[in-house]
């Protein structure tokens, strides 16, 4: 299996794009190809406001499946993304991400400083939401945009640590559930089972895809709990194998 992790780049100019993803050789790197124009134009649609709420909510659920089924693990996300000082910033684009459960590690990768006027304020704000992300910079003061040293120096060295939280985020998180259907008195009857998923989880500090859908399909089950019997959940149980 491949355990090389995936990095989203949310970047509206091509040739920044192509910078980062060339300077990221040693990751998986999104969006890749042909597929580049078809998803920064979901963002550009969505960050812009000059499109109505419908289409914009259309393209913010493409970007969320994308994020989903690719299995990003870490974004890169500019922020002055719309181009434009009407639309959207990076940081709002990041915080509308986060109500729709996309939950990762961010490194903000701008040409703004944090303590400029347009940044200060609202990145003061993000951080009482977030606190697994980084703000760097794309060259020396605006100039000499993604040298190669510079980018090593104080880009990459970003990103393993902010990989490492977000594993950790979404471990706890996943335990977090499982503690929740534990504690659900519909759930009884399979309460030693599990405990036994979580103690699985936690041995192996990340969840296989049979306990995530496991976990998923109780959970359906948990929040519409008169729609299933009792031997609905137990046969829930009994057809789970580790």
């Amino acid at each position: 299996m491949d355990n090389t992790n995936n990095i989203l780049i949310i970047e509206n100019q091509k040739y920044q794009y192509d910078k980062i993803r060339n300077s990221l050789k040693e990751y998986n790197i999104f969006p890749s190809g042909k597929k580049y124009d078809e998803f920064t134009n979901w963002v550009r649609v969505y960050v812009s406001n000059r499109y109505n709420n419908k289409k914009e909510n259309l393209c913010l659920e493409k970007i969320v499946k994308f994020v989903n089924e690719n299995k990003i693990d870490l974004l890169f996300i500019d922020f002055k993304i719309a181009g434009n000082h009407d639309g959207r910033n990076g940081i709002d684009f990041a915080v509308q991400l986060m109500s729709c459960d996309i939950n990762l590690p961010i490194l903000f990768l701008t040409q703004s400083l944090e303590n400029s006027k347009e940044v200060k304020e609202i990145l003061e704000e993000f951080k009482t939401q977030c606190t697994n992300f980084e703000w760097a910079y794309k060259g020396y003061a605006g100039l000499g945009l993604f040298d190669e040293d510079y980018f090593h120096n104080h880009v990459k060295v970003k990103i393993p640590q902010l990989l490492i939280n977000g594993k950790r985020q979404t471990l706890d998180s996943f335990l977090k559930r499982i503690d929740l259907l534990i504690n659900n008195p519909f759930l009884i009857y399979g309460i030693n089972k599990l405990k036994q998923v979580k103690e699985d989880v936690e041995s192996s500090q990340k969840p296989n895809e049979k306990q995530i859908t496991f976990i998923n399909q109780l959970e359906s089950i948990a929040s519409n709990a008169s729609g299933f019997s009792n031997s609905d959940v137990e046969n829930k149980f009994n057809n789970y194998e580790q």
